[in-house]
C-alpha cells in the first residue's frame, strides 16, 4: 500500500514538474530580428534626397545559456534605386554592434565579397562570432549600416533574408540553430525635395498678394466715415 502510495505521488510530482516546464516554455518571449532607424521605430520618413541615417539590425530575446548565441551570420536586401551604402564601401558602412561585445572577445570581419552585390542591393553574408567568452543573450544591436537616400520614393524596405537560412543564429557550442522566430522589416518614405524652379513663381505670387492686401487697406483707411 506504502508503494503505491509513493509511486502515486511520484507520478504527481512528475507531471507538476513537466506542466510547469511546457507552461515555462510556451511563454518564452519570441526571438525577433528587427531593422530599427534612428527614431527607434522601424519605420522612417527621410525629408530629402541626400541624407544619410543609419539602421540597426537588432535582436530581442535570445535565449540564456544553455544554449545562447555562439555566432550569427545575417542578410539583408534593399532597392538600390532609392538607397545605396553611404560611402559605398561595405566595411566602411557596416559596423559590428554591442550585442555580442558585451559578453566576450569577438571577430566582425564585416560583410563578405562573395555576399555582397551592391547593384542589386544584397549582402547576404555578415557574421560574427566570439574568440573568447559568449555566449550572448537578450536584446541589443548585432550590426549597424549607414544608407544614403539617393532617389524619393512613397515606400521603399529594407528587409532581413531568409530568416533561418541565409539569416541565422547559432548556439554557444555551435552545432544547433538557435530559432529566429519573428522579423521585423524596416520601411522608408523618402519625400521629394522641393524644385527650386518653383521658388521664383511662389515668390512672386506671394509677393502680388501681399502688395495688394496692403493696397486695399491703405484705401480703406483713406475713405472717410458718412456722419448719420
Amino acid at each position: 500500500m506504502l508503494k503505491k502510495v509513493l509511486s502515486l505521488i511520484g507520478m504527481l510530482l512528475l507531471c507538476i514538474i513537466l506542466a510547469t516546464t511546457k507552461t515555462a516554455e510556451a511563454a518564452a518571449p519570441p526571438v525577433t530580428i528587427a531593422v530599427v532607424f534612428e527614431n527607434g521605430q522601424s519605420t522612417i520618413t527621410i525629408p530629402q534626397v541626400g541624407t544619410n541615417f543609419t539602421v540597426s539590425i537588432n535582436i530581442a530575446n535570445a535565449p540564456q545559456a544553455p544554449e545562447g548565441i555562439g555566432f550569427f551570420d545575417m542578410g539583408i536586401q534593399w532597392d538600390p534605386t532609392v538607397l545605396e551604402l553611404k560611402t559605398g564601401t561595405p566595411s566602411a558602412d557596416v559596423v559590428e554592434g554591442g550585442f555580442m561585445k558585451a559578453f566576450g572577445s569577438t571577430v566582425f570581419p564585416g560583410p563578405s565579397v562573395a555576399g555582397t552585390n551592391l547593384t542589386e542591393g544584397i549582402m547576404s553574408d555578415i557574421p560574427c562570432g566570439f574568440l573568447s567568452g559568449g555566449p550572448a543573450h537578450g536584446n541589443g544591436t548585432l550590426f549597424t549600416v549607414a544608407f544614403r537616400a539617393k532617389a524619393t520614393s512613397a515606400a521603399t524596405s529594407i528587409t532581413i533574408m531568409s530568416p533561418n537560412t541565409t539569416s541565422y543564429l547559432l548556439n554557444a557550442t555551435l552545432d544547433g540553430v538557435v530559432n529566429i522566430d519573428a522579423v521585423e522589416d524596416g520601411s522608408i518614405i523618402v519625400i521629394p525635395e522641393f524644385p527650386a524652379s518653383a521658388l521664383l513663381p511662389l515668390f512672386l505670387v506671394t509677393t502680388t498678394i501681399a502688395v495688394g492686401a496692403a493696397t486695399f487697406l491703405s484705401r480703406k483707411r483713406r475713405i472717410p466715415h458718412c456722419m448719420p
